[in-house]
């Protein structure tokens, strides 16, 4: 079983992944059209001596590549690929760089003799960049310098890093399909022509290396997913254990009343304000996992219609403080404009103020002021829901639009199950709203958001 991973169903062993590796290899072998089309024979060439060095003996590739079966994750591929890929194929060195899926461009992960903290300073490369990296990552195609005369025609300032040195070159894709993922730069000490069969062992090398980045990404993806599963179903199993042992023990407390004492009016009514308090957290819980599933399947609707925000905001925080959720060692300030009219949703625009109030004494236990504030800016209108709780650690502000994401050193001690801002923010995003926090852990949180008078898709507008 590879380290890391929990489900025998998800996991290759390391004799099928070589197998897979070994089954890659035949299909690129058996489709040398790839490697020899006209993208391929128009990329760069020197005439230098006929003979090449001799590329990597098969032993030596053959122990490469059961290395490479057995890499368990990401870095274990890349470093893999690095340390022993270079000298597997005759390389001296290598670099590595991998396209970032959030800005398109190109980071250097790895090179030999280099160690990933020395490397995680180096700026990220455009694709657009004029140097050889950037070429192959934008079109996919290789290029080979059997010489530093080649390269100095075209990427003269790379070159210039290698003057005076007796070296052969090459930059090869790492393709997922079309697409390409990244960028494998060798670098060889006697000169080589790389005549079509050695292009051929090269780039079949390459696809092998991009198979086994997609199969070990793709394992870690299947194992993150998995946790936050686990974790989400652990949270809801918690969340819904609480309420039904309230209900069922005060069930059977009006049970015994009801058969052996005289009932107690008051004690029954209390017993029955539990039941329903608890009911209604149930309700709640199960509202917002549906919620849930119609955000994940593009059915949340909002009903628009003419409104006013402050008589919105203005009832609903007058009922939410008259429930059970409200604290008497929490204190409530409004501050809302008179009149703030638009079109929007009222009852997500409750739903809104609703888990943004809740979170708000949810992470405040100790109480203190909550404040309720809402005014124009022009076509704007501006919410803001403030405490002065535990606050939000700085390293998890980032994920707190996250489904299921409960931030803080006592998450786990606080009710709910993560979901409240993740529905706050899509709700204001089909409003064509934004929602921003800021947070200083032990001083308080304060959630904006931002809402236009008239949504743009409204019939309204």
């Amino acid at each position: 079983m590879m380290g890391g991973y929990t489900h025998d169903s998800d996991i290759r062993t390391r004799g099928q992944h070589l197998d897979e590796i070994h089954a890659a290899r035949a299909d690129v072998n058996r489709e040398p059209q790839r490697a020899n089309s006209p993208a391929r024979e128009a990329t760069e060439s020197a005439v230098l001596p006929s003979v090449s060095p001799p590329m990597a003996t098969p032993s030596s590739l053959i122990t490469f590549f059961a290395h490479l079966a057995e890499a368990a994750t990401e870095t274990d591929v890349i470093n893999t690929i690095v340390d022993e890929g270079a000298s597997a194929l005759g390389a001296t060195s290598a670099t590595l760089a991998l396209i970032r899926d959030d800005t398109s461009q190109l980071r250097l992960i790895a090179a030999t003799g280099q160690s990933s903290e020395a490397l995680s300073g180096s700026p990220s490369i455009p694709r657009t960049a004029p140097v050889p990296i950037a070429q192959v990552a934008a079109n996919g195609v290789p290029l080979w310098f059997a010489q530093l005369d080649d390269l100095v025609v075209r990427f003269p300032s790379v070159a210039a890093e290698l003057l005076g040195q007796s070296c052969s070159l090459a930059y090869l894709p790492l393709l997922s399909g079309e697409r390409c993922i990244g960028v494998l730069s060798l670098r060889f000490a006697t000169a080589r022509t790389f005549e079509p069969d050695e292009r051929e062992q090269l780039l079949t090398a390459t696809g092998l290396f991009s198979v086994a980045l997609h199969h070990v990404r793709t394992l870690e993806r299947v194992s993150a997913s998995e946790q936050q599963l686990d974790e989400a179903l652990a949270i809801v199993a918690h969340e819904l254990r609480n309420p039904l042992t309230s209900i069922h023990g005060n069930l059977q407390l009006l049970g015994q009343h009801l058969l052996h004492d005289p009932l107690d009016p008051k004690r029954a009514h209390a017993s029955v304000q539990q039941i329903l308090d608890q009911t209604r957290r149930l309700e709640l819980l199960l509202a917002s996992m549906l919620d849930r599933s119609r955000i994940q399947h593009g059915l949340l609707t909002l009903e628009i219609v003419p409104c006013d925000l402050s008589t919105i905001v203005r009832d609903f925080v007058r009922r939410f403080v008259a429930s059970a959720e409200w604290t008497p060692n929490h204190s409530l300030k409004l501050d809302l404009a008179p009149e703030l009219p638009g079109s929007w949703d009222p009852l997500r625009i409750e739903q809104v103020v609703n888990n943004l109030l809740s979170n708000a004494v949810k992470y405040s236990p100790g109480g203190g002021p909550i404040t309720v504030a809402a005014r124009a800016l022009g076509e704007l209108v501006e919410l803001t829901v403030s405490d002065q709780g535990a606050g939000i650690p700085r390293g998890e502000q980032g994920r707190l639009f996250e489904p299921f994401m409960r931030a803080g050193d006592h998450a786990l001690q606080v009710p709910g199950i993560g979901l409240g801002l993740h529905i706050v923010a899509t709700i204001v995003e089909r409003h064509q709203g934004a929602v921003a926090v800021e947070s200083e852990p032990g001083e308080g949180t304060t959630v904006t958001i931002l809402l236009p008078r008239s949504p743009i898709n409204s019939p309204l507008a």
